[in-house]
């Protein structure tokens, strides 16, 4: 209801107004350790912590790689984009 009170005052006012985006889809779970891709932007990665040590809950720290780096998962590292593996 807000949403379209607010949308309705924007657009009187002159304004356009489009609705938020959908958030990106997040990146599989973590199963077991280790630095992996974002399967939906080749500029991310994330990395997987098991900090209790049982194999069983992880905790997933994502990162993004500077502007026009690729994330390459042989190097685990950013890297431009002439360096990336061909496909």
């Amino acid at each position: 209801m807000h949403r379209i009170a607010a949308a309705s005052l924007l657009t009187l006012a002159g304004f356009a107004y489009t609705a938020p985006a959908q958030a990106a889809a997040e990146p599989p779970s973590c199963t077991h350790e280790g630095f992996f891709p974002n399967p939906d932007d080749q500029s991310a990665f994330y990395r997987c912590v098991d900090f209790a040590g049982g194999g069983t809950e992880f905790t997933r720290f994502e990162f993004q790689c500077g502007p026009g780096t690729l994330y390459h998962p042989d190097l685990v590292t950013c890297v431009h984009p002439w360096q990336m593996p061909r496909k």
